[in-house]
């Protein structure tokens, strides 16, 4: 993707993005090249998305599963893997907290989405209305987006094939809802996180997430409630551990609200 030079004296810089746009829109339906111009302020270029949320608080553990995500990273060509567990495992904040350590590794930006795949009370993310959230932040006009998945799809794969950039996708509910996203030439990497194993979907790294072990789920209680108040109290260290079923969700709800409440793990408990 190429980067074109500001307008000429006596051509507004709207006016020479329009034309530009409007040029780079007829290449892509004729199946010629496409070039994208950024929308300008000033002389200032859109600066690469910068989509994903705030890296999980306090995350423990995960050792193998960050250091193969990481290994996954050091491709020179497009790589997908998914994050499959039950409810509350820590595939989110799995993902988050490998994408914020990788970041570095990617100019091109990152995005982020989340499908609503399990999402209760929300109907799950249409794959086109978030192909139009991608687009807009990687620079395309809203007066100029295609109107198709298919199309939308087209040209996500040709912005992201001479870019390195990092995608999540999170909660997705089928294959159907992550394939028109997905980069198909490039250096990018690509986080699914689901709650199902998504079978159909050609990918080239599983990882499937179960609860803590004992040593980290208790380490996760330890720094979400503090030092010293745990070992002021040790002995309802692994019964709430117990009752949590070591499943990271449930143990920082449990941590959170007795890391603001005075009451004792004994009451508690």
């Amino acid at each position: 993707m190429k980067r074109q030079d500001m307008p000429a004296e006596g051509v507004s810089a709207s006016a020479g993005l329009s034309q530009s746009v409007e040029a780079g829109r007829d290449a892509y339906v004729a199946g010629g090249d496409l070039t994208i111009v950024y929308p300008v302020t000033g002389a200032k270029i859109v600066s690469p998305p910068a989509l994903l949320p705030r890296d999980a608080p306090r995350f423990t553990g995960r050792k193998q599963e960050l250091a193969r995500i990481a290994a996954l990273a050091e491709g020179g060509s497009v790589v997908v893997s998914t994050i499959e567990g039950a409810a509350g495992v820590g595939k989110t904040a799995l993902a988050l907290h490998a994408a914020h350590r990788l970041l570095p590794g990617f100019p091109g930006g990152h995005l982020y989405a989340d499908l609503r795949g399990w999402t209760d009370g929300l109907a799950p993310a249409e794959p086109g209305e978030v192909l139009e959230v991608f687009l807009l932040r990687l620079g395309v006009t809203a007066s100029d987006l295609p109107t198709g998945v298919e199309e939308r799809s087209g040209l996500l794969r040709q912005l992201l094939a001479s870019r390195r950039l990092l995608m999540v996708l999170d909660n997705v509910a089928a294959e159907a809802q992550v394939r028109p996203l997905l980069p198909g030439a490039g250096s990018s990497l690509v986080l699914i996180t689901s709650r199902i194993v998504l079978a159909g979907l050609e990918v080239d790294d599983r990882v499937r997430l179960d609860v803590l072990p004992d040593d980290e789920a208790t380490e996760l209680l330890v720094r979400i409630i503090g030092q010293d108040r745990t070992v002021a109290e040790l002995g309802a260290i692994g019964r709430l551990r117990e009752l949590c079923g070591c499943l990271p969700l449930a143990l920082r709800i449990v941590g959170q609200i007795l890391a603001v409440h005075p009451v004792g793990f004994q009451k508690s408990a």
